[in-house]
């Protein structure tokens, strides 16, 4: 039975091609197992065979779990735009937008 999810997409992103992580879960029963690092493992090396440099997703400001997972696995901050960002801008104000450097 699966107990997570996860996936990414190609996305346009101020004129680059950047790899956006979207839509990931993991079970309440399997958490604290680190299988959100896997998956987030798995997708940048998704990312890295499809050439792509730069990772970037967006995690609701309340959720602690989703934020440490990305802070540890070296993504930072940044500053999106209602323009640039790549969430429902009705949920834009309530989001954190996170990017990392591939070193492709």
């Amino acid at each position: 039975d699966a107990v997570a999810f996860c996936g990414w997409k190609p996305q346009l992103l101020d004129l680059e091609l950047v790899g956006f992580h979207y839509r990931a879960g993991v079970l309440p029963s399997h958490r604290g197992q680190g299988l959100q690092r896997k998956l987030i493992e798995i997708r940048e090396s998704e990312m890295i065979r499809s050439n792509i440099k730069v990772a970037v997703t967006y995690t609701e400001v309340y959720s602690a779990a989703s934020m440490t997972s990305f802070i540890n696995m070296g993504y930072r901050p940044y500053e999106a735009t209602e323009k640039t960002a790549l969430c429902d801008i009705s949920k834009f104000r309530r989001m954190v937008h996170w990017k990392k450097n591939l070193n492709v």
